[in-house]
């Protein structure tokens, strides 16, 4: 199956928090310690972008494969296939990391 974002959105696939077990075989999240809760890393990777005109292709410059930073709230998240997406509205990508 092959998704097609509306113009103006990205599809990603999160990224998963990174796991640490101990010598005694507790899994342990990476999480947010200075409010003391895990939650869900804010980066993705590009399945598929869709941009509303040529402008906003010049101004974002977000391509497939990409990694990105997106603020905690942004987009929605859906199962479809048994595998997880966020869509995110192209606004609310506040970064691409390149290495």
């Amino acid at each position: 199956m092959k998704l097609r974002p509306m113009p103006g959105f990205v599809i990603t696939k999160p990224i998963k928090l990174k796991e640490t077990k101990t010598k005694s075989g507790i899994i342990i999240q990476q999480g947010d310690a200075k409010r003391g809760r895990l939650e869900e890393t804010q980066h993705g990777t590009v399945v598929e972008v869709s941009y509303e005109s040529e402008q906003d292709k010049d101004k974002y410059g977000i391509s497939v494969g990409d990694t990105i930073v997106y603020g905690e709230y942004a987009g929605f998240e859906s199962d479809i296939e048994r595998q997880r997406y966020r869509f995110i509205d192209l606004r609310d990508i506040r970064a691409v990391i390149t290495k």
